[in-house]
């Protein structure tokens, strides 16, 4: 065994890419984050293209999410199957949305009396959990986002002016 501190691999927190860390600000030497470049792999733009395997809903959702977060360079084609799990993650998330509103049942009956929960409630609950899974691992929750910095910024509140005012 490694001399890890007991901590299981891949835990703790998850690495920055070194253009987020040369945007913000670091501790970090030039040279330390000249050296995490060189083992990140180039982000090349248009390099993410709309698979044609995506269902419809999927492509929409792939579209969305290209608009608005697509621009920031954070997203390259080594994200290609995890975004298109997303998009279709959130396509099956809508056709079982779509099911449930028929009806909105929670709970059915079948033939023999017996009472069944509504498939279509385990699926949403499923697909939920996959979509936040996979959306900030893809940086589009708000965490997701201020982990990397890229939080949408907001005009001052108040307090923060009145802070501001001080210094």
């Amino acid at each position: 065994m490694g001399n890890n501190g007991g901590r299981r691999p891949g835990s703790g927190r998850k690495p920055i890419p070194a253009a987020i860390k040369r945007a913000l600000g670091t501790t970090q030497t030039k040279e330390q984050i000249a050296r995490q470049e060189a083992h990140e792999p180039k982000i090349e733009k248009d390099a993410l293209k709309k698979p044609d395997f995506l269902t419809d809903y999927a492509k929409e959702e792939w579209d969305r999410v290209i608009e608005l977060i697509g621009e920031l360079g954070v997203l390259n084609s080594l994200d290609l199957y995890t975004l298109s799990a997303y998009c279709e993650a959130v396509s099956v998330f809508r056709n079982a949305q779509e099911q449930w509103k028929k009806n909105q049942q929670v709970i059915g009956i079948d033939d023999n009396g017996r009472y069944l929960p509504n498939p279509y409630l385990r699926i949403l609950k499923e697909q939920t959990l996959l979509i936040n899974k996979l959306s900030e691992q893809l940086s589009l929750t708000p965490v997701g986002r201020a982990r990397l910095g890229i939080a949408k910024s907001q005009e001052p509140t108040q307090f923060e002016k009145f802070l501001m005012d001080d210094e």
